[in-house]
């Protein structure tokens, strides 16, 4: 700790413009291994700009994303947005720092850039599932189905046990109104050993969607029992998407009615 410590007094913007900030790197790196989070920030606040370098920017987003400070989300991801793009402008081509900013624009819903970075991202490294599932989760969220299904459906072909290709495919079928092919995918998902508790609360959608209440009752129970959350979410968080197809409010009610505890 007496390294440690010694380096953060010499973190000062006393010490700007000496060879010491040459040392900077090798601090942040050593504060982040020991999730020093805090002290990451206030090393990452008094360097110098002149010193900041893309190692300094993405520490910094790593710094902001994880510290325990009070912020605002909304500040908090500004933040980690705006180190990540300082980032890319030092180096454009870095995947890891484009990674970041896609995951942050997807956090921050805004879809139509995250779907850019996501282009990106697969143009340098197409073979990361993962970049595929989140592209099509961004325009699941702009409802743009078809667009979103054409990866899944490859994804889903070559690795119909992959349970996070499955997951997203079934939740962009529903939004879809393809009912009955995401509820072939719930049923299997639910009976997986790394079944969640959120396949049961999709299923029940599904299945109060084509017109089976008794078991959307039952998977909606299931769910409320895995996890505690009150009933009435259970409407609520999907009112707007259960009402646009056609369940009313009087049948809201009586679902409520039937799986509150």
């Amino acid at each position: 700790e007496s390294e440690l410590g010694q380096g953060l007094f010499f973190a000062s913007p006393l010490f700007r413009n000496t060879k010491l900030e040459l040392y900077y790197d090798k601090l942040s790196t050593m504060l982040l291994r020991r999730k020093r989070y805090e002290d990451l920030r206030t090393l990452m606040k008094n360097q110098g700009e002149s010193h900041r370098t893309y190692t300094y920017y993405m520490l910094a987003a790593t710094a902001i994303r994880n510290t325990k400070e009070p912020m605002d989300s909304k500040v908090r991801l500004e933040g980690i947005l705006e180190n990540y793009r300082n980032a890319l402008n030092l180096n454009p081509l870095a995947e890891k720092a484009m990674q970041g900013e896609a995951r942050i624009l997807l956090e921050m819903e805004r879809y139509e850039e995250a779907i850019a970075t996501y282009d990106h991202l697969i143009a340098i490294n197409p073979d990361k599932q993962s970049y595929v599932l989140n592209r099509a989760v961004c325009l699941e969220s702009l409802e743009r189905y078809e667009e979103a299904l054409k990866p899944l459906f490859r994804l889903n072909y070559e690795q119909p046990d992959d349970v996070n290709v499955s997951r997203v495919l079934a939740w962009t079928l529903l939004g879809g109104g393809k009912y009955e092919q995401a509820l072939t995918l719930y049923e299997k998902l639910t009976t997986v050993e790394q079944a969640a508790a959120e396949d049961f609360l999709n299923q029940g959608y599904c299945m109060w969607l084509t017109g089976n209440v008794q078991g959307a009752i039952e998977s909606f129970r299931h769910y409320i029992k895995e996890t505690g959350e009150p009933a009435i979410n259970i409407i609520n968080n999907e009112e707007r998407m259960l009402s646009k197809k056609g369940i009313s409010n009087e049948e809201m009610q009586m679902m409520y009615d039937a799986i509150a505890p």
